[in-house]
């Protein structure tokens, strides 16, 4: 049994002195960020809708192994997402006299994170690894601003509630794939989750009339991202 368990361990030795290593990257990744839960949602009943649809984000990102698997890893990043006004005009022609049309213009979701965690990178072959990461850290996020211009025949009004910013915990799992193009540069493929719950306080809604309100909400903040990217090998 002893012998059968030498054997093992030379063999994994053997197997996995050929495979993928190095020390970690630093890399620069882009691709789609897709709206989740109540983030995604076009219900106008809903209090946590953020009538979010897919967008962007820009991420540099760096990992270190402090062994041959584990390690620790940072990540900036950029984010935008455009919302839904459809939404708000199909409600508006629901609620407003007949006559009475609605000119829509919104803004963007946009936010920027600063995260650090945990790194791990487990060699499948002597090009390509799997990697995973769980992260904690700062989203900084900007709600969308929302100009409502009403139109009638006996004349004109608006509407506008401003774009304001909040910052909240927010975490991030992730997986993905590194494939080793050369001695010095790596190809990446990333999937990951990321939540946050930024509170918007005091957003101003200012009126035509005159009229100003303020509203406080908080908003659930999240996104399935997809990343591509280039990155140099430690």
């Amino acid at each position: 049994m002893k012998n059968l368990r030498l054997i093992l361990i030379i063999w994994l030795f053997a197997i996995t002195k050929g495979l993928s290593q190095d020390k970690g990257y630093v890399a620069i990744s882009i691709g789609p960020s897709i709206p989740i839960g109540d983030f995604a949602s076009k219900d106008p009943d809903n209090d946590k809708a953020g009538l979010a649809q897919t967008g962007a984000i820009f991420d540099i990102s760096f990992c270190y192994k402090l062994g041959k698997q584990l390690g620790v890893s940072a990540l900036l990043r950029g984010q935008a997402n455009s919302t839904d006004k459809q939404v708000i005009v199909n409600e508006l022609a629901t609620q407003l006299p007949s006559g009475v049309t609605a000119d829509v213009d919104t803004g963007y979701w946009s936010a920027g994170a600063l995260m650090v965690g945990g790194y791990g990178s487990f060699p499948l072959s002597k090009k390509i690894s799997f990697d995973s990461k769980i992260m904690f850290g700062l989203l900084t996020a900007s709600s969308p601003s929302f100009d409502i211009n009403l139109n009638s025949g006996g004349g004109m009004g608006w509407v506008k509630q401003e774009s304001v910013s909040s910052s909240a915990f927010a975490y991030l799992l992730g997986v993905g794939l590194k494939f080793d193009a050369g001695k010095r540069i790596c190809l990446l493929a990333n999937v990951d989750y990321m939540g946050a719950k930024p509170k918007f306080e005091n957003v101003e809604i200012v009126g035509s009339d005159g009229t100003i309100q303020t509203t406080n909400w908080e908003q659930p903040y999240n996104t399935i991202n997809i990343g591509i990217g280039v990155g140099y090998r430690l």
